[in-house]
């Protein structure tokens, strides 16, 4: 997706990453930004990768990208 979006000049690449996956075990959230990430899930990995492909595609081709790290939205009740 991202060499397509070179190619054809898209102005900027929206990722969806994770607000927790991509952090150890954390003890009271919210995480602030300067925390290392060390994922410890195969979902974890996955995000973090693609903020790494990004990071790539920025230095090699001046590709304009977001990373957004949503947290879970699940309302207590709904449980």
């Amino acid at each position: 997706m991202l060499q397509s979006c070179v190619k054809n000049q898209v102005g900027c690449f929206i990722f969806e990453s994770s607000g927790g996956a991509i952090y150890a075990d954390i003890e009271s959230p919210p995480i602030p930004e300067m925390v290392t990430p060390c994922p410890l899930s195969p979902y974890g990995i996955h995000k973090l990768v693609g903020e790494h492909y990004l990071g790539f595609y920025r230095q090699e081709h001046g590709h304009t990208s977001a990373i957004l790290r949503y947290g879970t939205v699940y309302d207590p009740v709904s449980y």
